[in-house]
């Protein structure tokens, strides 16, 4: 968008128009997740699929919002509440079938929407 604007004096003296480019942001982040090893095949749980990956997998939550920049990422396992991503992602049970949601939002309070993931950590 771009604004312009002018002043006038008391003596009704006015200057030239000036613009001021702005920008507005109203789309959230676009959030990512990664894992640092690759899955060892799938599983079927209850009708579900789950991919496999090793006790020693880190996973990799982040996201990208060239306007106004990421504030934070929240995730939650399962059942249990919102956490925000700090780097590490706890509370992992090994040989349980996770649902990991994650979602990311910007300084403006545009947020994206959940992003579902279904894993299972083996021994």
């Amino acid at each position: 968008h771009t604004l312009t604007y002018r002043s006038t004096d008391r003596v009704e003296n006015v200057e030239q128009d000036r613009t001021y480019e702005v920008t507005v942001d109203n789309e959230p982040p676009q959030p990512a997740h990664r894992f640092s090893i690759a899955s060892n095949g799938q599983r079927d749980v209850e009708g579900v699929s789950y991919e496999i990956y090793a006790q020693n997998t880190r996973i990799y939550l982040s996201a990208q919002d060239d306007l106004s920049g990421t504030n934070v990422i929240r995730y939650k396992l399962n059942d249990g509440s919102w956490q925000v991503f700090d780097d590490i992602i706890t509370g992992i049970r090994l040989d349980t079938p996770v649902t990991m949601q994650y979602y990311a939002e910007d300084f403006l309070g545009n947020r994206s929407d959940p992003v579902e993931v279904r894993f299972i950590l083996t021994p």
